[in-house]
């Protein structure tokens, strides 16, 4: 029997399905930043090309981290894990007719911990997605630096350390033979934007 609770279903619309779409854009334009920073040979020539490709990506890996942490404290704050458990169960559409096929529950709670997982990264003092500790900013700051929101002009280490940034992301999504992608695509609506 599906999952039909008006607050499980606001949750995977809302929030799950955001958040797949957040994180899996940002692993696409990871990809192609690090293969466009690296046909250019990197440094100072592609940052001279790239300053605003560099800035957009800073700008979209911010935007996923705000969302994701609050996704994650509405996740608990809603005891969604309960609302949603982590089995084969639909979860009914409250938007029928868009094209989106049903998400289950293992669906969501796999979304979830890519949620946990990103923020986890931003904050470990390794860049580890495993680090539930959250007790280092420096991640977060490297893609803060190199954001609209940093300094006028960014410094080839600050675009370097977000392409550093970008490799961890895209090597952790394509671990596993994509694992970790293939949980945001299940859900995924617009991934490619």
């Amino acid at each position: 029997m599906a999952v039909t609770d008006p607050t499980a279903i606001g949750f995977s619309n809302n929030r799950g399905r955001t958040s797949a779409d957040l994180l899996s854009q940002c692993y696409y334009r990871a990809s192609a930043l690090i293969t466009r920073w690296n046909s250019l040979g990197g440094g100072q020539a592609a940052l001279n090309v790239m300053s605003a490709d560099i800035r957009n990506m800073g700008d979209r890996l911010m935007a996923a981290y705000e969302f994701c942490f609050r996704t994650e404290k509405i996740w608990f704050l809603l005891g969604a894990s309960t609302l949603i458990p982590n089995t084969a169960t639909a979860i009914s559409d409250s938007s029928p007719g868009d094209g989106r096929p049903a998400i289950t529950g293992a669906q969501e709670n796999a979304v979830i911990n890519r949620v946990v997982e990103f923020q986890n990264w931003l904050f470990s003092a390794t860049e580890s997605f495993t680090d539930a500790a959250r007790n280092n900013a420096a991640a977060y700051n490297t893609v803060l630096q190199a954001s609209n929101n940093g300094p006028a002009t960014i410094a080839v280490s600050d675009a370097g350390n977000l392409i550093n940034r970008c490799t961890e992301l895209t090597a952790n999504y394509q671990a596993n033979a994509n694992a970790n992608l293939g949980t945001l695509l299940a859900v995924a609506v617009n991934p490619n934007q």
